[in-house]
């Protein structure tokens, strides 16, 4: 169970039109069965734009509000007992059980597509990830008057994991959130990530544009990578490769698919892994993680990413 409390003093969110009682009790939200923490951070006060709506007339109508700020990202299995929908549905029933009211929600391509994920302000990668395929956007507040304390929850998922974000807006003195002993978990790093099979962009690995040569010298996170399979023989790995939108899609498509299979070629050939344990996709453009309007985004969204696959059967 994560314990969210909430501030005893108004803070003023003149632009979303609502307000805060003056006496506030805390909130218990009780996150779903294997939720863990992956990232979080706070700040005291800080400047917060807030969609009102989804993607629109090439814009999403945002409010700007000034308030503590907490924002928490979590990781959780996805399958028969989770998926974005069930998470996001225990999350809101709580919400509005405890006074808060529905301000806005959308899924996917009806919020706009990858326009409205890149206007929210999210913990980055590998922390919180979404799939532009199948993501979900809640938004909540509770008070009446000039002015609300709000909290939003993006979730989504990969083959594997489900990612749940949350952002709080006037939160007590922006603590970061406790969790009960039971459900407390370390916030993992990529080697952690690769034990729980998570997806992980391997840092380091750029590519010029057009390219499936990996610019300078070999990254380090490909040697760890190398040293994880070689601790654990009974695994595979899947190496998904990443272009950034521009060009044509099926040029993109093969180009994506030649820089994971030249990792796998280094894997084997520097690192001694065995081919049969490592597979390659090639997405192309389709899955940004920033976006590709500018350069810094574009050469963020050429990479490559490496998803931990089940146990090689005796």
């Amino acid at each position: 169970m994560i314990h969210i409390h909430n501030i005893s003093r108004a803070i003023a969110l003149c632009a979303l039109g609502l307000a805060v009682p003056q006496a506030v009790q805390a909130i218990d939200l009780t996150l779903p069965q294997g939720a863990e923490l992956t990232a979080t951070q706070s700040q005291s006060i800080a400047s917060y734009a807030m969609p009102k709506g989804p993607f629109r007339n090439g814009t999403v109508d945002m409010a700007v509000v000034d308030a503590p700020l907490k924002q928490s990202a979590h990781r959780l299995p996805l399958g028969q007992i989770h998926t974005t929908q069930s998470i996001l549905q225990g999350l809101k029933a709580q919400l509005l059980n405890l006074g808060y009211r529905t301000d806005f929600e959308c899924h996917s391509a009806q919020c706009g597509g990858f326009d409205f994920r890149f206007a929210l302000d999210l913990l980055p990668e590998p922390d919180m990830h979404v799939d532009l395929a199948d993501f979900r956007y809640f938004q909540a507040s509770m008070g009446a008057g000039a002015v609300r304390q709000a909290i939003a929850i993006v979730v989504s998922a990969s083959p594997k994991y489900a990612f749940l974000h949350i952002t709080q807006l006037g939160q007590g003195e922006a603590q970061a959130a406790k969790m009960t002993e039971a459900s407390k978990s370390p916030e993992p790093d990529a080697i952690s990530a690769f034990a729980a099979g998570g997806t992980v962009v391997l840092k380091g690995v750029t590519f010029a544009a057009g390219k499936a040569e990996l610019q300078g010298p070999p990254p380090p996170a490909l040697a760890d990578l190398a040293r994880w399979l070689q601790a654990n023989p009974q695994t595979r790995a899947t190496l998904i490769g990443h272009t950034d939108s521009t060009g044509d899609a099926k040029v993109n498509s093969a180009l994506s698919l030649a820089r994971a299979s030249a990792l796998r070629d280094m894997l084997m050939n520097r690192h001694g892994i065995g081919g049969a344990r490592l597979s390659v996709i090639g997405r192309g453009g389709d899955a940004p993680i920033a976006r590709n309007d500018t350069v810094e985004g574009r050469a963020e969204n050429r990479r490559v990413e490496v998803q931990i696959d089940a146990a090689l059967q005796d």
